[in-house]
């Protein structure tokens, strides 16, 4: 079962990296004047430290989602005292 949450945090991890940093900076970009200052825009964009961060959080929630497990046990608790006290 651990496998699989490598592999999805893997694919999670591919996706905000791949397709969504480009994409924003498709969108942010008032004017686009080609491939080449796109690129050289996005390789400046990934060496700042300021954009690890929220990929960084991202990534570490999603990985603390998928590999702390929950209590599921429905046992009722015992009464401790009597119900008319």
């Amino acid at each position: 079962m651990r496998r699989w949450g490598v592999i999805i945090s893997l694919f999670y991890a591919m996706i905000l990296l791949v397709l969504i940093v480009p994409g924003a900076g498709l969108l942010i970009e008032e004017k686009f004047s080609g491939w080449s200052p796109f690129l050289r825009d996005l390789g400046d964009s990934y060496r700042e430290w300021l954009l690890c961060v929220p990929i960084g959080i991202l990534l570490v929630s999603e990985a603390l989602l998928l590999f702390l497990s929950v209590d599921t046990s429905q046992r009722p608790l015992k009464p401790r005292t009597n119900v008319l006290v």
